[in-house]
């Protein structure tokens, strides 16, 4: 990831009075203070799998104003993405023997 996406990731969390939040607030800043070391792949899905947790944990037991809850929800989408892609770029995600082959498209949907 760029460091403007860290310090947009840093932006929003810093809009949220959340113990959870602030510490994912503070886990982004080390991120941007170099004291975690985000040097590839493998790093990067290990800080938004920690973001990711402490989101879906501030979701679980907050209480946020609509629009608070509707940024961290986007967030919380983010961050699972993030770590998903990437550990799918890497090969730790594969299709079971049971996935469909074929997914229906836009128009076949009723």
């Amino acid at each position: 990831m760029k460091i403007l996406d860290w310090k947009y990731i840093a932006t929003r969390l810093a809009s949220v009075d959340h113990a959870d939040c602030r510490e994912a607030l503070g886990l982004v800043q080390r991120v941007l203070d170099n004291a975690v070391q985000v040097k590839g792949a493998e790093e990067e899905i290990a800080v938004c799998h920690a973001l990711w947790d402490r989101i879906s944990r501030a979701l679980d037991v907050g209480s946020f104003n609509e629009e608070e809850e509707t940024m961290l929800n986007a967030l919380e989408a983010e961050m699972a993405g993030r770590t998903l892609n990437a550990r799918l770029a890497l090969g730790w995600l594969v299709r079971s023997a049971s996935a469909p082959t074929k997914e229906p498209a836009l128009g076949e949907l009723g």
